[in-house]
């Protein structure tokens, strides 16, 4: 069995490439490293972009933060958390109209680029979402 790659943690690795407890917080918060800072208090797009891994326009930007259950990233706004493609796309782009949810185009849940990121109908959002399965 292999050791965490986490350097000095000498825990055999359970997932990815990482003891449990160093796995847990990936998933809690997005760093494996316990003496990182978390977060940025006060500038929320400053906090937002310390999260994301922003490549070319035209690919994925994977948010690199907290990720749900779900498969969706998240992140703490005033004491609420919050879906990071929603927060991605008001701060980037502009309000979310009312009535409408995000669909993501290239089908990465925990994608946040703008680009790829459209406000749709909750109905057109699910038959485009089995449009894709039924493709795939």
């Amino acid at each position: 069995m292999t050791e965490c790659s986490v350097p000095g943690c000498v825990n055999p690795a359970a997932k990815r490439t990482w003891c449990a407890s160093h796995y847990r917080r990936w998933q809690r918060h997005g760093d494996v490293q316990p003496n990182t800072p978390l977060r940025i208090v006060g500038d929320l797009h400053a906090q937002l972009m310390a999260k994301v891994d922003r490549r070319g326009p035209d690919e994925c930007w994977p948010w690199i933060g907290a990720i749900m259950p779900t498969g969706y990233g998240s992140i703490r706004v005033r004491k609420t958390v919050r879906l990071a493609h929603r927060v991605a796309y008001e701060l980037l782009v502009g309000p979310i109209p009312d009535g409408l949810t995000i669909d993501h185009l290239c089908s990465v849940r925990h994608c946040v680029n703008p680009h790829h990121l459209e406000p749709v109908t909750r109905a057109e959002n699910n038959r485009r979402r089995d449009d894709r399965r039924s493709a795939a």
